[in-house]
């Protein structure tokens, strides 16, 4: 605004050195939205830019560990990860990829209590809690992960990892029966591949 005033005074003035003014202002923008449209190649650039701009914000280093772990880079999601818990330590989108990735490191005792600080930080968020049924499952409690699973399945009937969950207790607690009802979770698995899946569950 002061720029498009200070063009108009100029302009009124002597159009000669307004047109000097409006050229010098037209290449000064150019370079700035130019510049800055590199940061639109990709969702890594975008999040490395946020970091940039916003060392002290969560966001992009949260938004980077995802992108990492997502990737399997998992020494360069911890690193974001680090930055992120000296931030803001109990945001529960950070509680719940510290729990992901103890899940995929094989320690569900570990993402246990992440996942309970996650759920009593912001208990509307679904994702801890089908973690947290997953953790108690991996560690062999099932009929503690089946009564959390089935409260969130009458919530969600349709959600797949909340009924690949059920089928899994329902297996593992010796009821065949029941867990059959649930073997749709993955439309490409034959029934066969279903239960080789539930028995295979939990095992290195």
């Amino acid at each position: 605004l002061l720029l498009a005033v200070t063009l108009d005074r100029v302009w009124q003035w002597r159009r000669e050195v307004g047109l000097v003014v409006l050229a010098l202002i037209t290449v000064g923008y150019s370079w700035v939205t130019v510049n800055r449209n590199q940061i639109w190649h990709s969702s890594e650039t975008f999040y490395a830019a946020m970091v940039h701009d916003a060392p002290n914000a969560i966001t992009g280093h949260l938004n980077l560990a995802i992108l990492h772990y997502q990737r399997g880079e998992m020494d360069q999601a911890q690193e974001y990860v680090d930055a992120a818990k000296a931030i803001h330590a109990d945001h529960p989108r950070l509680l719940n990829l510290q729990a992901r990735m103890a899940l995929q490191r094989g320690d569900p005792a570990s993402a246990e209590p992440l996942l309970l600080r996650s759920m009593q930080v912001r208990p509307q968020l679904p994702d801890a809690h089908k973690l947290y049924a997953l953790a108690l499952a991996l560690q062999g409690r099932y009929p503690e992960s089946l009564a959390k699973t089935q409260v969130h399945l009458r919530l969600h009937p349709e959600d797949e990892q909340l009924r690949y969950l059920m089928a899994v207790n329902l297996y593992k607690l010796g009821r065949r029966q029941e867990a059959e009802v649930y073997l749709d979770w993955n439309p490409t698995l034959s029934p066969q591949e279903a239960w080789a899946a539930l028995e295979a569950f939990g095992k290195p």
